[in-house]
């Protein structure tokens, strides 16, 4: 048993096909506009040269622009965009700003954090239902539950701010960012 690889007659392009068979019964594996040689090739950098019936190295057309030919690979390989690169460092640095927006609410459930602003609401007002029954539930006074609403949800306020602005830092900096290396050196700071 052997394997051959199959190639067209009309180019010498590998098909991607190899059969496996006594080289008796390689006539009944292929189609008449086929032929095989023995061995595996790589469809996608090699064929035969039909003039000499040798296997020669083959470099298939240029996808697009955007590709570059890899001597080592034998491949054609994308080479990304400064949009590219543009997409993929805004798309981490909006994964830090969640990453870091969700390290300072991870204690808190979420509906909890539903109500914040109506809290927030009630406290700086000086008083509201929300608020006036968070107090009775907790056994602490209005006017120490209002001075904590509004202490948390200042410094809530600065850290977030902090935050979303150190995010919209660095998309105001991926916009202006003419060469890839520029994008690359844009870093997140929590």
């Amino acid at each position: 048993m052997s394997t051959w690889s199959k190639y067209s007659l009309a180019d010498g392009m590998f098909t991607g096909v190899t059969v496996t068979c006594s080289g008796d019964y390689l006539d009944m594996n292929i189609e008449p506009e086929c032929s095989c040689i023995l061995g595996e090739y790589d469809a996608l950098s090699q064929r035969i040269d039909l003039v000499t019936g040798l296997v020669i190295d083959y470099q298939p057309e240029q996808p697009s622009p955007d590709h570059a030919w890899d001597a080592d690979t034998k491949r054609w390989l994308y080479v990304p965009t400064l949009a590219d690169h543009k997409a993929s460092k805004l798309a981490l640095i909006n994964s830090q700003c969640t990453s870091t927006l969700g390290q300072i609410t991870a204690s808190y459930p979420a509906d909890e954090m539903q109500s914040w602003s109506k809290q927030e609401q009630e406290a700086r007002a000086g008083g509201g239902p929300l608020i006036e029954a968070l107090s009775a539930a907790r056994g602490v006074t209005l006017a120490d539950l209002i001075g904590r609403i509004i202490a948390k949800a200042d410094a809530f306020a600065v850290a977030s701010g902090q935050t979303i602005g150190n995010r919209q830092r660095c998309e105001d900096e991926i916009k202006a960012a003419q060469t890839t290396e520029e994008v690359e050196a844009i870093t997140w700071t929590a």
